[in-house]
């Protein structure tokens, strides 16, 4: 392995391999992302770092931003002129989005309500999904049946052996589990009325139920499996 391809990401206290060296001021904004230093962010796009720097396998700093759930960071590169739909240029992540990840990043790992407010900031800055996978780990309907047009794999495997399908169908399962045990956070102000606790779980899990069932239908509709079936047939 040629040294110049490898560079060591300090905070992550790992060897990654990029595109070509990041120079000092990339590695430093890559830096200040990973631990949510908007200061530092600031810093060092005054003094010229590359938003769109290309770290392992083609992450760019949105991407980070997005995976770790820093959502004032998100919207200072979003202001700043970061593109919204970079895409991982190689290994298990290939194709993704800073949507897609943020979709397909473990729920315990970012607060629900930080998920949905960088969502949105992401789409409304023209964000894309950009694989079949975190179309439907975001629910994207819309998203999900283009991809299907367009003859994107169905079965697809991630590095985990998951499909498309897999994505949604334990969320009926244990979805509730995951909403019943997470706090609201404390000096947010709420912009919908306050409904009783158990009257908000049980709209939102009917809503969520009802849209879980519409991508299943459309995945099984075009031959979708999960993993385990997948291997169960012996592919």
């Amino acid at each position: 392995m040629s040294s110049s391809l490898v560079f060591f990401f300090a905070a992550s206290g790992f060897t990654q391999i990029a595109s070509k060296p990041l120079n000092r001021k990339d590695r430093a904004l890559f830096k200040a992302v990973q631990i949510g230093n908007t200061s530092g962010v600031r810093k060092q796009i005054r003094a010229g770092a590359n938003l769109n720097a290309k770290g392992y396998a083609g992450m760019t700093p949105l991407h980070e931003a997005v995976s770790r759930g820093h959502r004032q960071v998100v919207e200072l590169l979003i202001i700043n002129k970061a593109a919204v739909n970079a895409k991982y240029q190689l290994g298990s992540y290939k194709g993704q989005t800073p949507l897609d990840r943020l979709m397909l990043t473990d729920s315990k790992k970012i607060a629900k309500v930080d998920k949905k407010i960088i969502a949105t900031l992401l789409r409304k800055n023209g964000a894309k999904h950009g694989t079949l996978h975190g179309a439907v780990a975001g629910r994207d309907i819309e998203a999900i049946k283009l991809f299907l047009e367009n003859n994107a794999n169905v079965n697809a495997q991630n590095a985990f052996g998951l499909t498309p399908l897999d994505h949604v169908l334990p969320s009926a399962l244990f979805k509730g589990k995951k909403i019943a045990g997470e706090r609201p956070q404390e000096g947010r102000k709420n912009v919908l009325p306050i409904l009783p606790k158990k009257q908000e779980k049980a709209t939102d899990n009917k809503e969520e139920k009802a849209i879980d069932k519409t991508i299943i239908d459309l995945l099984r509709k075009h031959g979708g499996k999960t993993g385990e079936e997948l291997k169960s047939a012996g592919n």
